[in-house]
C-alpha cells in the first residue's frame, strides 16, 4: 500500500533540510507529517535559542515554496510566534 501524499511530502520537506544530518544537529525529534502538507517537528528545550523555539511547523504553499512557524512552551502553554507576538494556541 502506498504512502498518503501528505506523507511524501514530510519526507521531502526533511530530506531538503538535510535528513538524518539535520537531525542529529539540531536534537529534532516527534516529527509528524501533516494533511496541509508540511512537516512539525520539536526541538530541544536545553539548547540557548535565542527565542526559545521549541518546535517548527514547515508547511508547503501552493506556490511551491515553504512557510515557517514557529513555537515556544512557557509554563506548560504553546505560544505560535506571528511576527512579533506569541499567540496561546494550546496547553500541554
Amino acid at each position: 500500500m502506498s504512502q498518503p501524499y501528505y506523507m511524501a511530502i514530510a519526507k521531502t520537506i526533511l530530506s531538503q533540510l538535510g535528513g538524518n544530518r539535520f537531525i542529529t544537529m539540531t536534537g529534532a525529534k516527534h516529527f509528524v507529517g501533516l494533511t496541509e502538507p508540511g512537516l512539525q517537528f520539536d526541538l530541544p528545550t536545553d539548547i540557548r535559542a535565542t527565542n526559545k523555539v521549541t518546535r517548527l511547523r514547515v508547511i508547503l504553499d501552493s506556490s511551491d515554496t515553504y512557510t515557517v512557524i514557529s513555537f515556544r512552551k512557557k509554563r506548560g502553554q504553546l505560544y505560535r510566534n506571528d511576527g512579533a507576538v506569541y499567540v496561546v494556541v494550546g496547553v500541554r
